[in-house]
C-alpha cells in the first residue's frame, strides 16, 4: 500500500478518504525541503503508476514556524512532477485551518462564524411565543452548534478561548 513504503526518515503520512496530507520533520529546513521533494518524487511516481491524477492546485505547503525560513534559505520549489507545490501560509486539512505558527486563530474565527450562522438560521422563526420550544432548541444546540464547536477541539481551542466569550 501506499503509506506503508515511505522510507523517509522523519516523514508521516495521513490519509482518510480521498485527502492525503504528509508531514516532514528534520533538523533544517534544508533537511525537510529535500526530504519533501523525494516523498513528492514518491507520491508522482505511485499516481502514475496507478494512472491517479493529483490536484496540484489544491495541494499546499505550510512550512511550520514561518514561510520566511523557506525565502532566507532561498530553496527551490518543491515539485510533483512538473507542477510547483505553492507555499501558503495556512490550509485546511480535514476541516482544521492550520497556520504556520498553530495559533488556530483563523480556525476558531471561522468556526465561531459558522456558529452563529447555524444558530441565526435555526432561531430566526423562534421567539417566546410561537416557534421551536425550549427544549427543541436545547437539542438543536447540542446537536448542531456544539458538535461544529468541539470538533478538533483539542488540539485548536485553548489557544483562542477568548474568541468564545462572546458566544457564553
Amino acid at each position: 500500500g501506499f503509506i506503508t513504503q515511505f522510507t523517509v526518515e522523519g516523514a508521516q503520512a495521513y490519509k482518510f478518504a480521498d485527502d492525503g496530507t504528509v508531514s516532514v520533520t528534520d533538523k533544517s529546513i534544508v533537511d525537510c525541503h529535500q526530504n519533501l521533494q523525494q516523498i513528492c518524487d514518491y507520491i508522482h511516481k505511485w499516481c502514475r503508476r496507478w494512472r491517479l491524477k493529483i490536484n496540484c492546485t489544491k495541494t499546499e505547503i505550510v512550512v511550520l514556524g514561518g514561510k520566511e525560513r523557506v525565502e532566507e534559505e532561498n530553496l527551490a520549489d518543491i515539485k510533483i512532477g512538473n507542477n510547483p507545490i505553492r507555499f501558503v501560509r495556512k490550509s485546511r486539512v480535514l476541516g482544521v485551518i492550520i497556520d504556520e505558527h498553530l495559533k488556530f486563530k483563523d480556525h476558531a474565527n471561522d468556526k465561531l462564524k459558522a456558529c452563529w450562522f447555524a444558530w441565526h438560521n435555526i432561531t430566526k422563526k423562534t421567539n417566546r411565543s410561537y416557534g421551536l420550544n425550549t427544549s427543541s432548541l436545547l437539542i438543536l444546540f447540542k446537536t448542531v452548534i456544539l458538535t461544529k464547536l468541539m470538533y478538533a477541539a483539542h488540539i485548536w481551542l485553548k489557544n483562542n478561548i477568548s474568541v468564545y466569550k462572546d458566544l457564553f
